[in-house]
């Protein structure tokens, strides 16, 4: 009841900011319009996907939708992959390196931008200074469209790999030491270890927080764009500039060229682009991958127990017709059984008994073949 009033008030501020950016979005609400607008329907959505707009929106779409992509998949597998080194207990002062590869995601936003447009100076910029002195010609950072985009994805990723280091050093955790221990004494490398056992852990916890994690990169990119370069360098003809999201390009619209009615056209369409990411991220939750990998470990077991006991089978067997090799066999036999305890504890008592039966019977069989 205490919130109740403030969530009344946070409900209904958004809803008239959104009910007022499409109301507008069907009006010809400009700067030669400003007193005087009046209704045009869809002719804004016609104007962004049909005229002289169409080739600025599809650009910066496109561009919004590849920088969203480049942005989480290139962090995440940074993070994952220092996540993985920071993992492993035989690294020392592992802590310390995890503190300092945190401090990205301990400053301010803004700060690190302006540090990084400072850096990235073509003219007097830290690393085109450091090229000059490696002999190396200085690199058009923002200047030059593509090396805008290289630029602006670089500091993205920059400042989005602590988190997802983080992540993934959590779900690291999950994973069980056990398994981890019997794939290694099955002859499992480092590789299988990965792929058959960390990744399904991974993949239930990892999957979600991609998928949240490009929907925030799509939607929350106007800092990064227009504190490092405003939407530069220039396109000649376009009102949108080599490095504009559909973010800037719509500030732009509203701010810099004063249509309004245009600039919330193209609001509603992000708007609903976000809104079928959501509805993809609701589709596939987070339990039914679990349930899924889950199953994919649960078979695995099965299959590990089930190879276990037929090798264990025929070494009882192979033991009672041939006890010269009886050392190595029982060396093998104590390496399976290890791995049958930590893949199917629940069972191992019952498995054991039935092959303690075996090897009795199969002992009683040979003594009475003996002369």
């Amino acid at each position: 009841m205490f919130l109740l009033p403030g969530l009344a008030l946070m409900t209904a501020s958004t809803l008239i900011a959104v009910g007022y950016t499409v109301y507008i979005s069907f009006t010809n609400f400009s700067l030669y319009h400003f007193t005087s607008f009046s209704w045009v329907w869809f002719d804004n959505y016609k104007s962004i996907f049909s005229t002289i707009d169409a080739g600025a929106f599809a650009r910066t779409l496109w561009w919004t939708v590849l920088f969203a992509a480049l942005a989480t998949l290139v962090s995440f597998g940074v993070g994952l992959a220092l996540a993985l080194l920071l993992n492993d207990r035989e690294i020392k002062e592992r802590n310390l390196y995890r503190t300092l590869l945190i401090v990205p995601w301990a400053l301010p936003t803004a700060i690190l931008i302006l540090a990084w447009s400072g850096i990235l100076n073509a003219d007097f910029g830290y690393l085109n200074q450091v090229l000059k002195d490696l002999s190396i010609s200085p690199v058009p950072w923002l200047s030059d469209g593509t090396w805008a985009k290289v630029s602006v994805v670089m500091v993205s990723v920059w400042m989005g790999y602590p988190f997802m280091m983080t992540a993934c050093l959590g779900a690291l955790q999950a994973v069980p030491d056990e398994l981890v221990e019997a794939a290694k004494i099955d002859g499992a490398r480092r590789w299988g270890v990965f792929r058959f056992i960390t990744l399904p852990v991974l993949r239930s916890i990892v999957v979600p927080l991609l998928i949240s994690t490009y929907s925030f990169q799509f939607t929350n990119n106007f800092n990064n764009i227009y504190l490092l370069t405003s939407g530069g360098p220039p396109v000649p003809g376009s009102q949108a500039g080599a490095t504009d999201t559909v973010l800037s390009y719509s500030y732009n619209l509203t701010l810099t060229f004063q249509r309004y009615g245009i600039a919330s056209a193209v609001a509603v369409v992000v708007f609903f682009i976000v809104a079928a990411i959501v509805i993809v991220q609701c589709a596939c939750p987070e339990h039914s991958w679990s349930r899924r990998d889950d199953r994919r470990v649960l078979r695995g077991r099965a299959r590990g127990c089930a190879s276990a006991r037929r090798g264990e089978a025929a070494e009882a067997a192979a033991a009672v017709r041939d006890p010269a090799g009886e050392a190595a066999r029982d060396h093998r036999r104590d390496r399976r059984r290890a791995r049958a305890d930590v893949l199917h504890p629940d069972r191992v008592g019952l498995e054991r008994r039935r092959l303690l039966q075996r090897l009795a019977a199969a002992e009683e069989h040979h003594l009475r073949e003996l002369p």
